[in-house]
C-alpha cells in the first residue's frame, strides 16, 4: 500500500489496477531516501468521468478518512 495525498506531495503514479495485470509504481520526481511515498487515492488516470466524483464523501466511506 501506498499512502494517498493530493497536491504538490503527490511523487508517485501506478499504471491500471482494472485491467488484471501486475502494477507498475513510477516516480512523477526524483524521491530522496527515506522520502514518503504518496499517491492520489482520488485522481483515477483510467476512471473516465469518474474522477471528477470521487470525492470527499467517497474518500470517507471508502478509505475511512478525509483529505
Amino acid at each position: 500500500m501506498i499512502s494517498h495525498r493530493n497536491g504538490k506531495w503527490r511523487n508517485v503514479d501506478a499504471t491500471s489496477a482494472h485491467d488484471g495485470e501486475d502494477i507498475t509504481v513510477f516516480a512523477h520526481r526524483n524521491i530522496a531516501a527515506n522520502e514518503q511515498l504518496y499517491i492520489s487515492y482520488t485522481e483515477c488516470n483510467d476512471c473516465g468521468d469518474f474522477k471528477y466524483q470521487y470525492i470527499t464523501p467517497s474518500l470517507l466511506v471508502d478509505f475511512g478518512f478525509v483529505e
